[in-house]
């Protein structure tokens, strides 16, 4: 019997040793809604999982829905986080690519039914926040770094590619 208690005591210290440092209230939701941002900005609303995002966030998957009652709900969040990030004007280059990004989703994603209400409304915040304006010039900034980057993929796969790759000149 005490053989056991004393096994019971070396794992219980193993494990509270591996565990984190308990979390201040309210930080696994912001983890969430900053992990948010940029898995939706990159996969969009129906590309996105909770399970992803819960791992970018380092947040375990249930605490995503004790924090959010539903993924659109989430989303939302993230969007009003963005609003907010954007209005202050403070982002740096890489930043304001990554909430421009997320703005891009927004927008398309405005259509679904379940989101088309509160995206209107967060939109129209956006617009008023930020001005038409400075939403497209978020938009074409955003644009346009994608399109270097796939100029700079395909510049570098020509480079890559050797001699005996490339089709004979007619």
């Amino acid at each position: 019997m005490g053989a056991s208690f004393h096994s019971g005591t070396a794992a219980t210290d193993t494990n509270e040793s591996a565990r984190r440092p308990r979390r201040r209230p309210g930080e696994n939701r912001a983890r969430l809604v900053e992990a948010g941002i940029r898995v939706f900005g990159i996969q969009g609303f129906h590309g996105a999982s909770t399970s992803t995002i819960a791992e970018l966030a380092e947040v375990p998957q249930p605490h995503v829905y004790a924090n959010f009652t539903t993924k659109q709900e989430l989303f939302l969040a993230c969007g009003q986080r963005v609003l907010e990030l954007l209005a202050d004007n403070a982002a740096d280059d890489e930043e304001e690519t990554r909430l421009s990004a997320f703005l891009l989703q927004c927008l398309a994603a405005s259509h679904e039914p379940k989101l088309q209400p509160a995206l209107s409304d967060l939109l129209d915040r956006a617009n008023g926040a930020l001005g038409e304006a400075r939403i497209l010039e978020l938009i074409e900034h955003l644009a346009a770094g994608q399109l270097r980057t796939a100029q700079q993929r395909v510049h570098s796969e020509e480079a890559e590619r050797s001699p005996a790759e490339e089709l004979p000149a007619n």
